[in-house]
């Protein structure tokens, strides 16, 4: 017996495998030439014992099958359950179970591959998700849960009272790491997940904008209390920036030196943008104009809001609860941070403001294949506009 049973080792994105070729005079038996077992272990040490194991057990029944009569019909499966392998090999009628790896470590090799250049709130989303499945429906080989396990976990999230955004999102996170991770091991990405129903509430949630009277209100408020957290707001109340956009601004991305103030929303390391339309300018007025001013005033930093983002950490969502409770006490509790975006787009309607124009100011998805032609509009256009906005609010 050969007992150098490393050799029987592969690796493949940490985890390590056992797989050996059949013997010519049984390959009849199987649809393939060689076995392809995981052990589930990223451990040289225990793979190595495990190797082993399988390795005796394998040659023990190869030399048994040599022996054993064919009228006594003994099958590779039948034989294998007698040694406790834990693969089915039975005429090669499916893939080995443990080819493919645990939900735990194809989470790993996900965030391994996708996780690069990502903002923290990526990972956090997806290993959420993840940490959902495997609570509910334990930590298996991907391709070992059923369709039923997915409809068991949908009614986990509706147990939970999650939202159905919420819960599409899971789901989406869910997919698309046993998706990529199937692909990398050469199986097809597996339906379990997908194609879920899910019933829409019969009431949507609809963001309200915060009318011109309360957002008025708004800033007054904001300039009253004159601190990092309300230059924030304030400056997302006249630019319609995003939250996340308004975080990860960098210090150099105000400009107020040049003919016209504006601010440059683009990509940062450590702050990724929703769409290719995100990157855009977008000149300074009113209170967005003061709270530039006030955040350039400060001390010299890399970044513009650093009690909220250091390059490493962005704190959006603490961020956001925190405002949206002060905009509870001091306006309404009918609003949020996102209210004042649409807010905005809201403001632009009313002046009968282009579309194409206010998607260029907001950010907003090109609708046709012309809007993402030329170089786009220029800042003494735009200014035009937002300076309309600021008239229509006094």
């Amino acid at each position: 017996m050969n007992h150098q049973n490393h050799t029987y080792l592969k690796r493949r994105s940490g985890i390590y495998y056992f797989t050996r070729r059949i013997p010519n005079e049984l390959q009849q038996h199987y649809k393939r030439d060689r076995l392809y077992v995981s052990l589930r272990t990223r451990s040289r040490r225990k793979a190595m014992a495990a190797s082993e194991k399988i390795s005796c057990e394998l040659e023990a029944f190869w030399l048994r099958s040599q022996i054993v009569s064919i009228a006594q019909r003994i099958t590779p499966l039948s034989a294998m359950q007698e040694t406790s392998v834990m693969v089915n090999i039975h005429s090669g009628a499916h893939e080995a179970t443990d080819s493919f790896p645990l939900i735990s470590e194809a989470l790993e090799t996900y965030i391994a591959l996708k996780g690069r250049n990502r903002s923290p709130s990526f990972e956090s989303s997806v290993r959420r998700s993840i940490g959902y499945l495997i609570n509910e429906l334990g930590d298996k080989a991907i391709n070992l849960y059923s369709r039923k396990d997915a409809l068991r976990l949908r009614e986990a999230f509706t147990r939970r009272e999650l939202s159905v955004a919420s819960i599409k999102r899971n789901f989406s996170n869910i997919n698309a790491l046993t998706g990529l991770v199937c692909r990398e091991l050469g199986h097809p990405a597996p339906a379990t997940f997908r194609g879920l129903f899910f019933q829409e509430s019969g009431e949507q949630t609809q963001r309200l904008s915060v009318p011109d009277k309360q957002l008025q209100m708004l800033q007054t408020e904001c300039r009253k209390a004159d601190d990092e957290a309300r230059w924030l707001l304030a400056l997302i109340s006249d630019t319609g920036m995003r939250l996340s956009e308004a975080l990860g601004l960098a210090r150099k991305d105000i400009k107020l030196s040049e003919h016209i103030p504006h601010i440059i929303i683009q990509h940062h390391p450590w702050r990724r943008l929703k769409t290719i339309r995100s990157n855009r300018k977008v000149p300074l007025i009113g209170s967005a104009l003061w709270a530039a001013q006030r955040l350039k005033a400060q001390p010299y930093n890399n970044f513009a809001f650093p009690s909220f983002c250091d390059g490493q950490v962005i704190k959006s969502n603490s961020v956001s609860a925190r405002l949206n409770k002060w905009l509870k006490h001091k306006i309404s509790d009918e609003y949020v941070i996102h209210s004042l975006r649409h807010s905005f787009r809201d403001r632009l309607r009313a002046i009968d403001c282009p579309s194409e124009v206010a998607d260029d100011l907001g950010g907003w998805s090109a609708k046709t294949v012309g809007q993402s032609y030329g170089s786009g509009h220029s800042l003494p256009s735009l200014l035009r506009w937002m300076a309309l906005i600021e008239i229509g609010q006094q």
